[in-house]
């Protein structure tokens, strides 16, 4: 569908063309009779086609004046040229193609086309176009520049090399032209120098604050080796520091943060420590004995103060791998790896079953003994059994693991609450299925991201970290699941 335009549009765009129009407009698909400014030529349009055509530039003309290419022959397109001033060093092809030439006026060569001539195109390094490589070599000599790269446009980067401070930088043709200089480096070390406080004032306002220079004066936020008058201590402070008030010296401010060694080893001293190695500072290692446990180790005054802690032993920070070894031999086992922390298990052989396993010193904490010979909950040498139950009032589904022979039967203190055993399959020892128990809750919580369904308040027999909803998933892929773990347990046995 042709979309309308207005009178006062179509006027416009007319005017835009260069035409004028000789009849009333009526719409964009029927021929309007206009008239070209250019040769008062007389013709019909169809408005919709030159909006069509011409979206960015105007046409040229109307299809009378317009200057179209045309063959000629090579003696009339050498002549053209040489009107024009330029000498072709090229054979002659066509009209369309670029031809080789040399400008009559400044001896530069370029390319262009017999129809850009003709049209009025001459020599771009004449015409201001482009610059002429004799004025760029002429203008980066003045400069002390040696170019590193072919020159490419006005505004595009170009890699130099500046003379004068030896230094490779990258500038513009027109930033060399303006008469900037093209080095940055230098131009701003200029004004740098021009807007930096003179030294001999600096070293004023520095002694009135009560420092003795010790180097040359650099800038107002560089760094400046000093000596304090007051207390003989070399600092570095920031000039504009020192001019805000903030003085020089670290050591002899009221509140000072600097914390000397006078101060540490009396905060050591009354935690129960004594030092082993000269002090540093407050945020580098120090070592230090405790009185009370003989232990010496390694300490950061700046954390020790933060947390308000003293020896670590002491304190139960830090175990000694022989304090840890010692206890796991207390509670019956055998160490058989070298101890690396609360958190991180050890393999361990049980004194009382020579079962060995891997068990972490936390656990051991919490008086966790061996976990084959521990009968309170689960046997896990025993024959067990895995089991799937459901309750349709809470809506949910529980897994669950229990021995064969057992005081209570886990099964029945579930029934007593509303639960309905759905599955259950029997497994030779406890160690197996609380295993596949594992991996099961593991696969629900992890994979399936299905959390704990119920409370505790909602079991009071226990198990309600086992739960999920039962409205999203069913007890057929739990089983299916369950089964595909122990058959794969089994095939690897075998």
């Amino acid at each position: 569908m042709v979309a309308k335009l207005s009178e006062k549009s179509a006027n416009e765009f007319l005017a835009w063309c260069n035409f004028r129009a000789l009849e009333k407009y009526e719409a964009v698909a029927k021929p309007w009779l206009v008239e070209c400014k250019k040769c008062k030529n007389q013709f019909r349009i169809k408005l919709n086609n030159y909006r069509t055509r011409y979206k960015e530039s105007p046409p040229n003309g109307c299809p009378e004046c317009s200057v179209r290419p045309v063959r000629t022959s090579e003696e009339t397109a050498v002549a053209d040229m040489l009107k024009a001033g330029l000498t072709p060093l090229e054979p002659f092809v066509k009209v369309t193609s670029k031809w080789k030439y040399r400008c009559n006026k400044c001896l530069n060569e370029n390319h262009a086309t017999l129809h850009g001539v003709r049209r009025g195109s001459g020599c771009p390094y004449c015409g201001g176009v482009k610059v002429d490589p004799k004025v760029v070599s002429s203008t980066m000599e003045k400069a002390g520049l040696v170019p590193l790269e072919p020159y490419k446009s006005n505004t595009s980067k170009w890699k130099v090399h500046h003379k004068a401070c030896g230094n490779d930088v990258v500038t513009t043709w027109a930033e060399v032209q303006s008469g900037q200089g093209g080095c940055g480096i230098c131009r701003y070390t200029k004004i740098s120098e021009k807007l930096r406080m003179p030294e001999d004032e600096a070293v004023a306002i520095m002694r009135n604050a009560g420092g003795e220079p010790l180097e040359p004066f650099k800038n107002s936020h560089a760094r400046w080796k000093v000596r304090c008058l007051k207390c003989n201590v070399v600092s570095s402070p920031l000039l504009s520091n020192v001019k805000k008030g903030q003085g020089i010296c670290m050591h002899c401010r009221p509140k000072s943060p600097v914390v000397t060694e006078k101060k540490a080893l009396a905060f050591v001293q009354d935690k129960g420590l004594d030092p082993v190695s000269s002090y540093k500072s407050a945020q580098s290692k120090w070592k230090l004995k405790c009185r009370t446990c003989k232990k010496a180790d390694f300490y950061v005054y700046s954390w020790m103060k933060s947390q308000n802690y003293g020896c670590v032993y002491c304190s139960r920070h830090k175990i000694d791998p022989k304090d840890a070894l010692r206890k796991f031999r207390t509670m019956g086992f055998e160490p058989l790896e070298p101890y690396v922390s609360a958190r991180k298990g050890i393999k361990v052989r049980c004194l009382n079953c020579n079962k060995t396993y891997s068990k972490t010193f936390d656990t051991l904490q919490s008086g966790r003994g061996c976990k084959y010979c521990q009968t309170a909950a689960m046997d896990l040498l025993a024959p067990a059994y895995f089991y799937i139950i459901q309750n349709d009032e809470l809506r949910a589904l529980k897994v669950g693991i229990s021995n064969l022979v057992r005081r209570t039967d886990r099964i029945k203190a579930h029934e007593k609450q509303g639960w309905l055993l759905l599955y259950r399959q029997d497994l030779d020892t406890g160690e197996m299925a609380f295993q596949l128990e594992q991996q099961v809750l593991a696969w629900l919580r992890q994979d399936k991201k299905l959390g704990i369904y119920l409370v505790k308040d909602q079991m009071p027999q226990g198990g309600w970290t086992e739960t999920v909803d039962s409205d999203e998933i069913s007890l057929l892929e739990i089983r299916n699941y369950f089964e595909n773990l122990l058959s794969e347990i089994y095939r690897s046995i075998t």
